[in-house]
């Protein structure tokens, strides 16, 4: 038992240098993918209990930075256009910790179905994480998406 417990000891270093999010930051990619999910349905009282007055997003497709207000907008509006997330993934996970703010980097892939197209959509993102309060806000995130592939 007591070299299993220091094979496990000598291997959590190795799993953590690979990308794995250590355990106890479950609660907090909890909190991020129900705010992707909420986006993603249009799902507005979760995005403004989630997201600070003085959020700021940068997406790729958008040519300024969108303040709070103007997310949950985009949100409900590609919900009402009959936009869907089919599917989302984060291949690679990093977490790192700051007192009481969590800086998430990742890599994601997401399907979604919009008129009937469906489309994929993969990148980068760089999440911000703060705990006030014994919960997570989330007022901040970055994504770059992976320029599409050119046929040789």
């Amino acid at each position: 038992m007591k070299k299993a417990v220091l094979a496990l000891v000598a291997v959590l270093p190795l799993l953590a240098a690979a990308g794995a999010p250590p355990a106890g930051d479950a609660e907090l990619l909890a909190v991020r993918r129900s705010a992707w999910d909420a986006w993603f349905s249009g799902d507005a009282k979760t995005l403004e209990t989630l997201l600070p007055a003085n959020a700021l997003v940068v997406s790729p497709s958008d040519a300024t930075w969108k303040t709070r207000a103007e997310t949950v907008a985009d949100s409900k509006q590609f919900h009402a256009d009959g936009g869907k997330l089919v599917s989302l993934d984060f291949p690679r996970t990093d977490v790192r910790h700051y007192g009481a703010t969590a800086l998430v980097f990742s890599t994601y892939r997401l399907e979604l179905e919009s008129g009937g197209k469906r489309s994929v959509q993969e990148g980068k993102c760089t999440e911000v994480f703060v705990k006030e309060g014994g919960r997570w806000l989330h007022p901040s995130w970055t994504l770059v998406r992976s320029a599409p592939a050119k046929p040789e």
